[in-house]
């Protein structure tokens, strides 16, 4: 893991409904993340608010030109929210080898 990755975390009502990050990879590349509690579908505005303001905002203050993410599982939508670009299809990419979807972001320099 290279120096500079970022996280933060959601919360409603004191109750941790979730974390997301970006994780560096390298010449300004990131990988994103979100890990979901089980509040997560109970307050998804609250998530979906703090991941639209956070998100852009840790990668243009970390200087990120590139953000990527995959979806495993369907959550697709979550990344069209953050102005995401669908990429393709990676093969066999899963940890147990299912095909995912990837997505990014480019941010101006």
């Amino acid at each position: 893991l290279m120096p500079g990755s970022v996280a933060f975390t959601m919360t409603k009502y004191d109750a941790v409904i979730g974390c997301a990050g970006i994780i560096n990879i390298g010449w300004q590349r990131g990988e994103a993340w979100l890990l979901k509690s089980s509040l997560f579908y109970k307050y998804p505005l609250a998530a979906l608010r703090a991941m639209e303001t956070m998100l852009p905002k840790l990668a243009k203050e970390h200087k990120f030109r590139r953000v990527q993410g995959v979806s495993l599982n369907g959550d697709d939508k979550w990344f069209e929210c953050f102005n995401m670009n669908y990429e393709g299809t990676l093969a066999a990419y899963g940890p147990h080898g299912e095909n995912v979807k990837i997505y990014s972001r480019v941010f101006p320099v």
